[in-house]
């Protein structure tokens, strides 16, 4: 079983990092799954007689993006590394 564990036999401070340490986490992962979900909105949006549709199969997705694994894994790692950039810089001048 997969899990994250904090042990109790550390002092408080400790506790505290690693607790503050386990909620970041959470949130950059809330705000990755956020992100993957706005780039799949505006991939749907670049096609507009979808709008119509109630739904989309993945094949008809797949398709019309001409997606294989290679293509999809490299331009999602350009994509990912993008966001990644933007995030950190947005959050240090946040920090200034």
């Amino acid at each position: 079983m997969n899990g994250v564990s904090i042990p109790f036999n550390i002092s408080k401070e400790q506790q505290d990092g690693a607790i503050k340490q386990l909620i970041d986490s959470l949130v950059l992962s809330g705000s990755i799954s956020d992100w993957g979900i706005s780039q799949a909105r505006v991939l749907f949006k670049s096609v507009p007689v979808w709008k119509n549709e109630s739904h989309i199969l993945l094949s008809k997705w797949e398709a019309k993006f001409a997606l294989t694994t290679v293509r999809a894994t490299s331009r999602s790692v350009a994509a990912f590394k993008e966001y990644l950039e933007f995030k950190f810089v947005s959050n240090s001048k946040s920090k200034n």
